[in-house]
């Protein structure tokens, strides 16, 4: 039913495996190793970029849906 909906309405749908998602840098994905630390904002522990908790997994998300290439 998603898909359908997301199709009709001029969208696009992905399934994706979302798990690890939030501990995942969004720049340093995937090659980077996870270690986000502190409870907010996150901090990747290696290159030490600030985001709100919720922000870098959507990063992580659109990235493996595809959103980003």
């Amino acid at each position: 039913m998603l898909r359908y909906k997301a199709e009709r309405g001029g969208g696009w749908f992905a399934v994706i495996d979302a798990r690890n998602t939030s501990q995942q840098c969004s720049p340093m994905q995937p090659q980077g190793p996870e270690g986000f630390v502190g409870p907010y904002p996150k901090r990747c522990a290696h290159c030490k970029m600030e985001v709100h908790r919720d922000v870098n997994p959507a990063r992580n998300v659109l990235k493996r849906a595809g959103a980003g290439q």
